[in-house]
């Protein structure tokens, strides 16, 4: 049996996926190299794994490409799956 939450669990993890994708694209556009890994949702057991990657910076054409071929956030960012980390990328350039 799938327990009722997993439902959203995928749906947020495909919506960072996706969003986290668009940062790196949007970095790129606009000539910046590197985007800067946050803490985009509390989680209630961190890993040190994933508390180690904030404020990390991580080429933005690398990471995209990570995204585009792994179907897990924290397996693109190197962390074990499953981990649910609630990490993101954010890139400080022009809106």
């Amino acid at each position: 049996m799938v327990p009722p939450e997993a439902a959203v669990a995928i749906a947020e993890g495909e919506f960072n996926r996706f969003y986290m994708r668009g940062v790196c694209a949007r970095a790129i556009a606009a000539g910046v190299q590197t985007v800067e890994v946050y803490q985009a949702r509390t989680t209630t057991d961190p890993l040190p794994e994933s508390t180690a990657l904030v404020g990390r910076r991580l080429d933005a054409r690398g990471l995209l490409d990570d995204l585009r071929n792994h179907v897990l956030v924290d397996r693109a960012l190197g962390l074990p799956i499953g981990a649910d980390s609630g990490l993101s990328v954010w890139f400080p350039g022009p809106a």
